[in-house]
């Protein structure tokens, strides 16, 4: 249909679309919050939430401390997309493996810690997931920029 007919589906959208993506939130929701649910049992929250309370109670602002709180987060985050580079790197697995250490489990790792993140810090991730979406639908190709 081509992006003009991409920007009109979303300057007027269809009935079936917007059930989707009320579909997709719904279920990015869930699944979210079972993520956190588990690694909240698991423990892995007891110290990320007394770090976060020691740093108000130290002095620094709920901004700061929710700042320096989402970049320890983020290093987690990233932690798995390094263990995906690793796993192309050894190659002892196929990519789409659903066995620890490949690719896709790594990459599987990174948005669970998305989630769980969003999750504790209230963020509506599945709604700004689709927002991108849309987003990226109206940018054109490589965001109209000239690539050598």
């Amino acid at each position: 249909i081509g992006w003009v007919g991409v920007v009109q589906r979303l300057q007027h959208p269809n009935p079936d679309c917007e059930r989707a993506m009320s579909a997709f939130i719904t279920e990015f929701n869930a699944i979210q919050l079972r993520a956190h649910r588990i690694n909240v049992a698991n423990g892995w929250w007891d110290e990320r939430r007394r770090m976060r309370a020691c740093l108000i109670s130290g002095g620094f602002s709920v901004k700061s401390a929710d700042a320096l709180f989402g970049i320890h987060l983020l290093g987690l985050a990233h932690t798995e997309l390094s263990e995906g580079i690793e796993a192309l790197r050894k190659a002892d697995l196929p990519i789409d493996s659903l066995q620890p250490h490949s690719l896709v489990r790594e990459l599987a790792g990174n948005i669970v810690r998305d989630m769980d993140m969003a999750e504790e810090m209230n963020l509506p991730l599945a709604e700004a997931i689709e927002e991108e979406l849309a987003c990226n639908a109206t940018r054109g190709r490589m965001h109209g920029k000239n690539v050598a």
